[in-house]
């Protein structure tokens, strides 16, 4: 027997009304579009995602340019009930060290 989550999205101060039943350890995927054109949205551009657990905690993930001016994240929930999350866009940063 499957057992399902719900899925919220909490974008910029808004909650859609859009929920998602998924399988406990089924993988979930969400396509964003950036809000600006990088030329090399390899190294210029981040995209963050911060889901909230049913127990509060929180998963911090890191997103993945997929080409064509999107972007990916991935998880597999590892609990089971309302799941919520938010994303952003960072400029990304270079670190430079010496040697």
């Amino acid at each position: 027997m499957k057992r399902f989550f719900l899925i919220s999205i909490l974008l910029l101060g808004f909650t859609f009304l859009y929920a998602q039943n998924i399988g406990h350890w089924s993988r979930f995927e969400i396509a964003v579009a950036p809000p600006d054109k990088y030329q090399n949205p390899f190294t210029e551009v981040n995209l963050l995602a911060k889901f909230t657990r049913p127990d509060g905690s929180n998963l911090e993930i890191k997103g993945f340019y997929d080409g064509n001016d999107v972007w990916r994240v991935r998880i597999m929930p590892d609990q089971i009930g309302k799941w919520t999350y938010s994303f952003r866009f960072t400029e990304a940063f270079l670190l430079i060290t010496t040697m």
